[in-house]
């Protein structure tokens, strides 16, 4: 990757659908000029996707909107595929855990699936280690999105970002 090339991408959203909406969009052409291979771009997609939409319906449901309702969004291009950080200021994970990711039970007829419960899924199936912590009031997730089969593997634990993005937070 060359010098010139940018590597980084900053979000700041309130915790809205809409804004969620917006940002998929503006990740997605952020993404797109720092040159993500398009497998990796579509699977950054998904998980951007997966991880701002939980915040929203789960860590701020039914919370009043105010200054700290809001995600940051840290996107930054590394070797082996994309570091996402995500900040929030909602409600903990339970158990000040992350889910486990395990499939809803998928026997029956079709018109009797689940609508929801494979955003965890999803997300572990596309990303790499997976970090949850709780500092203070804040919920911290980062993850890396590797480049998609064929292309390097994740060494196992390895995860290129630090928590103390700005020092701030």
């Amino acid at each position: 990757m060359p010098a010139s090339v940018v590597t980084n991408a900053s979000f700041h959203l309130g915790a809205t659908p809409e804004a969620v909406h917006d940002l998929l969009s503006m990740a997605r052409a952020n993404l797109q000029f720092m040159d993500v291979e398009p497998d990796l771009l579509g699977n950054a997609e998904v998980v951007i996707a997966e991880v701002l939409n939980n915040i929203v319906e789960h860590a701020y449901a039914g919370a009043a909107p105010t200054n700290k309702a809001e995600i940051q969004v840290d996107l930054m291009r590394r070797k082996r595929g994309l570091a996402m950080l995500v900040l929030d200021h909602g409600r903990p994970m339970p158990n000040l855990q992350l889910p486990q990711g395990s499939l809803p039970n998928a026997d029956g007829p079709v018109e009797d699936l689940p609508e929801g419960g494979f955003g965890w899924f999803i997300i572990r199936e596309l990303s790499r280690g997976l970090q949850y912590r709780r500092i203070g009031n804040v919920n911290r997730l980062r993850l890396l999105i590797p480049k998609p089969a064929g292309e390097e593997e994740l060494e196992a634990g390895a995860m290129p970002i630090p928590f103390g993005m700005n020092g701030s937070a």
